[in-house]
């Protein structure tokens, strides 16, 4: 999977694949010979103190391949959880009536096409991330790396022509953070409770390496 990021006047395909932690990378190596002197080419997408997408550069190299077993993207494997404040299966009302921090202490909560589901945790539950799609060749690699061995603080959504394509979830415990990646270079991200506030960026590098948004 690929997503254009502007250098200049052109674009250039950063290739997208994942740890099994649930951070995502953007990878340039390819396009090496157009940066004069940097030294780091692949990139994890973090979020800083100040609740920000940074990209960190620097070698995540593979521990060892661990084959991924992708789970079906399909509604069903999230439960929906229905409420009496929630019949009509709308977010923004239910989120008027429920305190929002308690929500996620409890529960994952989930907002996509406009409807709200629900996964009851397990208090025990060990986190770890899960993968989902719907194709077998999107060509999104989920493996081992150095410097990859921290849980990723967001679930990340994929998509490709406007089609949601790939899904990382956290498991156990409910992600800070709403990431959702688009193939022409839109980058959509909020906090999880805050689903009214989705900021929309464009990504960009400059002639140093430096990846940012605009």
């Amino acid at each position: 999977m690929y997503i254009k990021i502007k250098k200049g006047d052109i674009h250039i395909n950063g290739l997208v694949y994942f740890d099994t932690n649930g951070n995502a990378y953007i990878d340039l190596s390819y396009y090496s010979g157009l940066f004069d002197n940097v030294q780091f080419l692949v990139y994890q997408i973090c979020v800083d103190g100040n609740n920000n997408i940074m990209f960190d550069p620097h070698e995540y190299p593979i521990i060892y391949n661990n084959e991924i077993k992708l789970g079906k993207f399909v509604e069903e494997d999230i439960e929906e959880e229905k409420d009496d404040k929630n019949e009509d299966n709308n977010c923004e009302e239910y989120m008027e009536n429920v305190n929002p921090y308690d929500l996620v202490s409890t529960k994952y909560y989930y907002e996509e096409k406009k409807s709200c589901y629900f996964l009851d945790l397990e208090d025990d539950e060990t986190s770890y991330f899960t993968f989902y799609n719907n194709s077998n060749d999107n060509g999104i690699n989920i493996e081992n790396r150095e410097n990859g061995d921290i849980l990723s603080l967001y679930d990340t959504l994929i998509y490709q022509n406007s089609t949601n394509i790939f899904r990382s979830k956290l498991i156990g415990d409910a992600p800070l953070y709403i990431l959702k990646l688009y193939d022409n270079g839109t980058i959509q991200f909020r906090e999880l409770i805050d689903i009214n506030n989705e900021e929309e960026y464009y990504i960009s590098i400059d002639d140093d390496g430096h990846i940012y948004l605009t």
